[in-house]
């Protein structure tokens, strides 16, 4: 079986607290987008996990085998699998890439197991391998709360995005250790946004487009703090860092205008990924085969 699994931006993310157990509360706005990592799953004697096109770690580290490994143990059976993961999705760069790679693979799993899992059960085996993998098993958009497991599902808007990759990582536990207090209004932006998103509309991206992560994260970046000038200046107030860095995304008027921005962002940036994109209503898919072939 060969799936996709789509990266994420959000498209809200805001502070409301810190929680007792040190993490903090969350409200944010998730949006699968049609950027996406393959993997392909195949029968095997024991459980592989090779990567290609990132520097990523095939062991025990790497959230897939994790993944294989947690579903085999509670379903009482060897992980015996192999599995190719091919990189297109940055890592390090707030797009979810590794969460969306775990959550698929435990629901093709599932199904080339033939576990009959349930959609809830899937995702509260995603939750123990982190705080965002359970989105990813429907994907989507969803109101995130808590840790950002606490999901609300909601429509998926039309929208035309730009979505600028990490020139280098950036470390979340240096982000989270700059963030200075917490707005009032914290949650707001989310709220107004869900609402609208459940009667069919998408508001002005003033009302949402807030992510309480980018201050710090540019004050710990000099980087992030010129490329924040830099867009600034393309496209005034409608782009936001994607998660704690160091991606970003840019939200156009129309397909017109993201494909004049990635064009521009290219130019200036032409070793960086500059990827036109859009929202997607899945977490995850199986790939057709005639996919794999160019055929489709």
């Amino acid at each position: 079986m060969t799936i996709a699994t789509q990266a994420k931006i959000n498209l809200s993310l805001e502070l409301l607290g810190r929680r007792p157990d040190g993490f903090h509360e969350l409200a944010t706005v998730f949006q699968a987008i049609d950027l996406a990592d393959e993997i392909r799953l195949q029968p095997a004697l024991a459980l592989t996990v090779k990567v290609h096109g990132a520097s990523v770690p095939g062991d025990e580290r790497n959230l897939c085998w994790r993944a294989a490994a947690l579903l085999a143990t509670r379903s009482g059976r060897a992980p015996a699998v192999r599995i190719d993961l091919h990189k297109r999705v940055p890592v390090g760069g707030g797009l979810g890439g590794g969460s969306a790679n775990a959550a698929g693979v435990l629901a093709a799993l599932a199904q080339m197991w033939q576990l009959g899992l349930s959609m809830a059960e899937l995702e509260s085996l995603a939750a123990e391998l982190g705080s965002d993998c359970a989105f990813f098993i429907r994907g989507g958009t969803a109101l995130g709360g808590g840790r950002g497991e606490q999901l609300e599902y909601l429509p998926t808007p039309s929208l035309a995005l730009v979505v600028v990759g990490p020139s280098r990582a950036v470390s979340t536990g240096a982000v989270y250790g700059q963030v200075r207090g917490f707005r009032a209004d914290a949650g707001a932006a989310s709220a107004r946004l869900a609402e609208s998103l459940r009667a069919g509309a998408v508001p002005p991206t003033r009302d949402w487009l807030v992510n309480d992560l980018q201050a710090p994260a540019t004050r710990v970046s000099p980087v992030l703090a010129a490329e924040q000038e830099v867009l600034a200046e393309l496209c005034g107030d409608r782009f936001l860092l994607s998660g704690s860095g160091g991606s970003w995304f840019l939200v156009a008027g129309d397909a017109a205008e993201a494909a004049d921005w990635a064009g521009r962002l290219r130019s200036r940036w032409p070793r960086r990924l500059v990827a036109e994109t859009r929202p997607v209503d899945y977490g995850w898919r199986v790939i057709d085969p005639r996919e794999e072939s160019g055929d489709a």
